[in-house]
């Protein structure tokens, strides 16, 4: 399996947690190379051209997406530089037929940093204090859910270690068409449902308390120690797309930016869909400040993922959160712990663990959550998008207008000859207020009132959901299709009302 690692950004973990302390950060691993091909025919031709260089059946294909026409393989150890230099031009001269489109490297990123120990639980971390964590107030969901959006019809994909289905706050919230893109290891599950390490339900949780008429698409990109491999990630994120995504949340990062990612996050945006991910809980380097990637990750343009940062009770930047210009956003990400190791529920951030139990954690991850869930928020109330007026690739930028609207702004340091720079804290009321407000349900076509047209949307949308990045406002189960159940609700609420 190839070793590029990324690794949940996450200061605190499950116990028995380990990272890549020995590996070497940032370093290609001898023998192993990424690359996409036209297809798999091209890439079994690759294979054939360095098993007739290094000797019969030396290669072999170690991860596969073939959706993506992208392969790892691993090839004998060059055993001096003109047999690299040999390697080397194979790589080239089936970049200039066409064969393949890109190849880089297979890399070792360190995680030392981005992942810690232990997540900390105590007598009153519950149901009761998770729902009455300091991000409510921080975010005014409350406001936010009596009168603006509760994010009605989205689905936010937690690409990360899967979710438990079963906990009491994520029940009936997660979609079965999960994914499991990870190939080691001989996994049976496909459906990503299911969470050995908690990462992924913690965020999951966060999401749900922030979007709580969300849907969460499962899929498992990491293992149970909190690493993974950028081509599982690209894959997950490009299943993800293709089940219709409104937000993908990416609570994961590494050093070194990967193409497959880079590659899988475009076709993302440029489908619509909003990408939020962590800057990291590593501290700035010597060589000035830095957030990992893909936080880091912008196409060109005003439209990139959302990098977001993690600040206290207080307001003030968490003395893990990495910080950068290129942040978009501070989130909440911090628990008060005392010397004791018992965490304060007034100033800690407190989601699900698989089997029903809670934690407070430390994290940027745990920022990202709280804020894709602002993203359905903010998601939801544009019913019509894509549209006359809005396209399908605009979508996110628009997004990006409205997520950071606040009034509260978080100082923190950037460079010597700049010392102070501020980012906006996120605040779902806000984000939400230039949207057209909460529309109630059956209200189709967001006229105001149920009538026959919204009885004629819904009849002309039955089935299965299409991933066309469109909000489907008939899917009233916020399931994954229109059926009789949506019908029968609808029906539910008739005669017509609201004028």
């Amino acid at each position: 399996m190839h070793k590029l690692i990324i690794t949940t950004i996450a200061a605190s973990c499950l116990a028995g947690t380990t990272t890549a302390q020995d590996q070497i950060d940032g370093t290609a691993i001898p023998g192993q190379r990424v690359f996409k091909s036209v297809d798999y025919d091209s890439a079994l031709y690759l294979q054939s051209r360095l098993d007739n260089l290094l000797g019969d059946d030396s290669t072999q294909i170690i991860n596969d997406v073939n959706r993506l026409n992208i392969y790892t393989i691993k090839f004998p150890v060059p055993a001096n530089d003109d047999e690299s230099d040999a390697i080397e031009e194979i790589f080239i001269g089936e970049a200039d037929s066409g064969q393949v489109i890109w190849s880089e490297p297979n890399r070792v990123i360190n995680a030392h940093g981005q992942t810690g120990s232990l997540w900390v639980s105590g007598m009153d971390i519950n149901a009761t204090s998770y729902q009455s964590q300091y991000a409510v107030q921080q975010l005014e969901l409350d406001l936010a859910h009596r009168d603006l959006s509760r994010g009605q019809g989205t689905l936010v994909a937690v690409v990360d270690t899967g979710i438990d289905p079963d906990h009491p706050v994520l029940s009936g919230r997660v979609s079965e068409l999960g994914y499991n893109a990870i190939q080691a290891g001989g996994s049976t599950d496909d459906s990503g449902i299911g969470d050995h390490a908690g990462h992924g339900t913690f965020i999951a949780g966060l999401v749900a308390l922030v979007a709580p008429e969300a849907r969460l698409l499962p899929v498992t990109v990491l293992r149970p120690d909190g690493i993974g491999y950028p081509v599982d990630v690209a894959d997950g994120i490009d299943y993800a797309m293709m089940q219709g995504a409104h937000v993908i949340v990416l609570a994961l990062g590494t050093t070194v930016p990967s193409t497959a990612m880079i590659n899988a996050i475009d076709n993302a945006l440029e489908r619509g869909i909003t990408v939020v991910a962590a800057a990291g809980n590593t501290l700035p380097s010597p060589s000035g400040p830095s957030i990992l990637f893909p936080a880091s990750h912008s196409t060109g343009t005003t439209i990139g993922v959302f990098a977001v940062g993690a600040n206290d009770v207080i307001d003030e930047i968490a003395a893990f959160s990495n910080y950068h210009q290129k942040l978009d956003l501070m989130a909440p990400g911090v628990s008060t712990i005392d010397g004791s190791g018992i965490p304060d529920p007034s100033s800690s951030v407190i989601g699900p663990l698989p089997g029903g139990s809670f934690a407070a954690a430390n994290g940027t991850s745990f920022s990202t959550g709280f804020a894709a869930g602002i993203a359905a928020l903010a998601r939801a109330q544009y019913r019509t998008w894509p549209d006359e007026f809005v396209a399908m690739g605009q979508i996110p930028g628009e997004l990006h207008t409205v997520i950071p609207l606040t009034d509260t702004y978080i100082t923190m340091p950037i460079v010597p000859a700049n010392p102070i720079a501020q980012k906006p804290r996120a605040n779902a009321r806000m984000a939400c207020v230039p949207g057209p407000g909460l529309t109630f349900p059956g209200d189709i076509d967001g006229d105001g009132k149920i009538d026959g047209a919204d009885l004629s949307r819904l009849l002309g949308s039955w089935g299965p959901l299409p991933a066309n990045g469109g909000l489907h406002a008939a899917n009233l189960l916020h399931d994954d299709e229109i059926n009789g159940g949506d019908l029968s609700l609808l029906l539910g609420y008739w005669p017509p009302s609201g004028g």
